[in-house]
């Protein structure tokens, strides 16, 4: 951001939402460009996420379509998700990707994937506060 923060930007960042964070999006939602900066939110009910860039649009994903949420280092998400492995270069701090992993309304399985450097312990966070939320959410027969 730097010192000077951009107004139009200001105005379009979500601001009544305790836990939030700053990630950069990779796969999982049609019309969203890859490498948008996003926010991603979480209310009771629901994960927001607004991309920052591009046409001002939110996108809303209940609670209850979450099936599970993990933070994979930049190597096991190419080889589980790409299906290819990667050479990290020695030099990079490498990335670390949040994978929201839910049940759309035409009942298949997709993935929503983000990625940040060096955010390792906020996207932990964040996804054991998801989780959370799903296993209070869920019903046991």
């Amino acid at each position: 951001m730097g010192l000077f923060k951009n107004k139009e930007l200001e105005r379009r960042e979500l601001k009544d939402y305790n836990e939030k964070i700053r990630v950069i999006f990779n796969d999982g939602i049609p019309d969203v460009p890859q490498n948008t900066i996003c926010e991603v939110a979480i209310s009771d009910e629901q994960i927001v996420i607004n991309p920052l860039v591009g046409p001002e649009h939110k996108i809303y994903l209940n609670i209850s379509q979450i099936k599970s949420v993990s933070v994979l280092p930049w190597g096991e998400y190419a080889l589980k998700y790409q299906h290819t492995t990667i050479s990290i270069p020695k030099n990079s701090p490498g990335r670390i990707y949040l994978v929201i992993s839910f049940q759309a309304s035409d009942n298949t399985s997709k993935i929503i994937s983000f990625w940040g450097s060096l955010q390792f312990i906020k996207f932990e966070h964040f996804s054991d506060i998801i989780n959370a939320k799903i296993t209070s959410n869920a019903v046991y027969l």
